[in-house]
C-alpha cells in the first residue's frame, strides 16, 4: 500500500461515511 493510495482511501472513507450517513437520514425521514 503507497502513502497516496492510503490518503485516498482515507478521505474516500470520510466522504463515503458522510454521504451514507445523509442517505440514511432522508431515507428515516
Amino acid at each position: 500500500m503507497t502513502s497516496s493510495t492510503t490518503g485516498l482511501g482515507r478521505d474516500g472513507l470520510l466522504l463515503h461515511m458522510s454521504q451514507l450517513r445523509n442517505y440514511w437520514d432522508n431515507e428515516a425521514t
